[in-house]
Order: C-alpha cells, then sequence, then structure tokens
C-alpha cells in the first residue's frame, strides 16, 4: 500500500533523516499513510519526536509530499509556497 525510505546520518553531530523515497498507492492516498508512516519512523529514530531536536531531508518531485513533508518542519529551505493545484498538485512559484 505504502512505503517510506528513511535514512539517518549526522552531520557536525546532528542528527539527519533523510526520506530518500516515499509512495502511497493511488487507492490509499488522502487517508494519512505519509503521516502514519513519518510519525511511526520519527518515534523508532527519538521515542518522543516533539523533544528531538534534527535536520529533516527530502528527495522528491512531488509537492504533495513536499508539503506533507514541510509541515514536519520549524523552516523549510528553499522555500516554495504552499499553494497547490489540480489532481496532478502544482507548485505555484513567486
Amino acid at each position: 500500500m505504502a512505503y517510506m525510505i528513511v535514512q539517518r546520518l549526522a552531520v557536525a553531530g546532528t542528527s539527519v533523516i533523510y526520506l530518500s523515497g516515499t509512495a502511497v498507492r493511488d487507492a490509499y492516498r488522502g487517508s494519512g499513510f505519509f503521516k502514519r508512516m513519518f510519525d511511526t519512523a520519527m518515534t523508532a529514530e527519538f521515542g518522543d519526536p516533539a523533544a528531538a531536536e534534527f535536520c529533516l531531508c527530502w528527495r522528491t518531485r512531488n509537492p504533495v509530499i513536499y508539503v506533507l513533508g514541510r509541515a514536519q518542519c520549524r523552516s523549510v529551505v528553499p522555500v516554495i509556497r504552499a499553494e497547490t493545484h489540480g489532481a496532478g498538485a502544482r507548485i505555484n512559484r513567486p
């Protein structure tokens, strides 16, 4: 139904979580699989992710995954506006 590839790294003593692949089968999109997978991975890594300090990196060309990942972060680089439109969910750039 869904998968998430998670790699744990460290850069200058900071924990880095790298999401190098995520997919949810069409029939299950919109039912919270990404959030459940992400929450499970972060709890397994940190126990209490709300108290953890780490850098989250992800590789995606999918603006929906970008928006979902951005929701987990205090700040994001590069900044891409949140507006998405249509089934293909493209990002409006300034």
